[in-house]
């Protein structure tokens, strides 16, 4: 019926608003900006598209061609953006029902999430809880070989830590330890079966239901004869079914050609990938580093494989292989969003590094590049519009808000330089557009889009040196010494998690959560 109102499931947007491949969403967030594509009739008097308990304000639109019209009677749909708002409701499954020419169309649920507002100043109620510890049964195994215990960590909305390490891939739920991947596991999938030789990466989706993981594989398959195989994969946790999203080979010696490694960006199932640094923002794209090593006539790769072989937690591959940062989108549609054209002249923005944090939303992308003199300089990259949307350096100088009442723990410095921001991988971007990192004893807050920082927990004086009051490892987060906090990531409520040391071979890696009592 050409008056019978409907929403797309998916669509091409070719770079309009930033996009490759939309779907239809599954999850989004009060504050996000989202869009829906159909047949909607929004010009229509009796046009309404209802969320949950509101009806959605439009932002604006656009006409897009309707590249698989049937019989050639449609010739374009439209799309209009708009606010996810509280008014909507909160919750799983908030229905949603477009409404246009007297003709009601009920459409696909939504999940609607929401966090709470960041106080923008020291939260004098935080405390630190210890979640759990955990020590592999082959902890000599890590020591001989100087890998991590833990060499990346997410968590859910729920607040479930999923970590791993070169051996496995773990979940911790109310403070006990269950493997879900572990080196020698073998699966069987739509492609061949395979088994793992080492992970290089896992991460979770935020509803805690999907893993995605990159690893080595062991394989039968013709085609592996002097090659190493790496598979990029996803797992569905209830039904343990495994999916391969990309399958790549690298040569274990020598070619006879020198190649780029290209096409570097497009359907991810044609494309060459060695997977590492994964992480999920909360709409389930998939962000990754590259580490393909192409074919080349003076290098085997055995240096290459030694180092992404290494396992420890923040480290960069120094070999001769390619340093992207990509985005996956729902469509199987990857854009290299950074990369470091150290060997191979590869596409996105320049950068000094494939370490990089990423912002829940998605939106931001934040890494690090030098200037002309070589000094490095942190970056917020903006994912729609691909471009800096900040540059932070040591002449960038936020200002410092002290909500410190005890004199003798007050820092003596008003303006704070990020020039001393470290890696952004060590750093954790919040839920509230702020980041957090370790300084010192403390964890120094920073508003970046109005350069003001403060001290989020730990005291004010211990953002500069150590001191004689922040001996704890839990209780009041005022009193606890954060020197070795490893940033995991934030529930739903904004709950902070983070682990201690990943190198203590002795007492294995403890777990905590920071929070506030309110």
């Amino acid at each position: 019926m050409s008056d019978q109102p409907w929403i797309s499931d998916v669509y091409s947007l070719n770079g309009h608003f930033g996009g490759g491949e939309w779907q239809y969403p599954e999850n989004l967030v009060v504050g996000d900006t989202a869009i829906m594509i159909g047949k909607l009739f929004y010009e229509r008097p009796d046009f309404q598209l209802v969320i949950g308990n509101a009806s959605v304000k439009i932002i604006d639109t656009l006409t897009l061609p309707y590249t698989a019209n049937q019989g050639g009677k449609l010739t374009s749909v439209q799309l209009i953006r708009f606010l996810i708002t509280d008014q909507m409701g909160v919750g799983q499954k908030r229905p949603v029902t477009l409404i246009a020419n007297g003709i009601t169309t009920n459409c696909k649920p939504i999940n609607i999430l929401s966090f709470p507002a960041s106080a923008g100043k020291t939260d004098t109620t935080f405390q630190v809880d210890s979640i759990t510890t955990w020590m592999p049964d082959d902890a000599i195994l890590f020591a001989q070989n100087y890998h991590s215990l833990l060499r990346s960590a997410h968590t859910d909305q729920e607040g479930n830590i999923f970590f791993d390490n070169k051996y496995g891939m773990y979940k911790i739920a109310a403070g006990k330890t269950t493997q879900i991947i572990k080196a020698g596991d073998s699966f069987n999938n739509e492609s061949a079966p395979f088994s793992i030789v080492q992970l290089l990466g896992t991460a979770v989706t935020y509803d805690g239901n999907t893993i995605y993981f990159s690893a080595e594989t062991n394989e039968t398959a013709a085609d592996v004869k002097d090659h190493y195989v790496f598979r990029l994969c996803k797992m569905n946790l209830v039904t343990r079914s495994v999916t391969t999203i990309n399958r790549t080979l690298v040569t274990t010696a020598t070619s006879a050609l020198k190649t780029d490694g290209s096409p570097y960006q497009g359907d991810i199932s044609k494309l060459q990938v060695v997977a590492a640094n994964l992480n999920l923002s909360h709409d389930g794209m998939l962000f990754y580093s590259n580490y393909f090593a192409p074919d080349d006539d003076v290098e085997d790769h055995l240096n290459w494989y030694r180092n992404i072989s290494q396992a420890q937690l923040n480290m960069d591959f120094v070999a001769n292989c390619v340093y992207m940062i990509c985005r996956l989108d729902a469509g199987g549609h990857v854009t290299v969003l950074m990369s470091n054209p150290l060997f191979y002249n590869t596409p996105g923005y320049p950068a000094a590094s494939s370490l990089y944090s990423l912002d829940p939303t998605g939106k931001y992308v934040y890494g690090y590049v030098y200037d002309n003199a070589f000094n490095t300089r942190t970056v917020q990259y903006d994912v729609i519009q691909q471009q800096l949307a900040g540059v932070f350096d040591y002449y960038t100088h936020f200002i410092f808000k002290s909500y410190e009442t005890d004199p003798a723990l007050q820092s003596p410095y008003f303006a704070y330089s990020a020039g001393y921001m470290p890696v952004p991988s060590l750093f954790l971007p919040l839920i509230d557009g702020s980041v957090i990192n370790v300084s010192a004893e403390s964890i120094y807050n920073y508003d970046l889009q109005n350069l003001v920082a403060y001290c989020y927990a730990g005291t004010e004086l211990g953002l500069l040196n150590p001191n004689e009051v922040q001996t704890g490892s839990t209780g009041k987060a005022k009193f606890v010494d954060f020197t070795n906090a490893n940033f995991i990531g934030q529930d739903r409520t904004g709950t902070v998690y983070y682990c201690g040391r990943v190198d203590d071979y002795t007492n294995g890696v403890t777990f905590y959560k920071l929070h506030s009592k309110k």
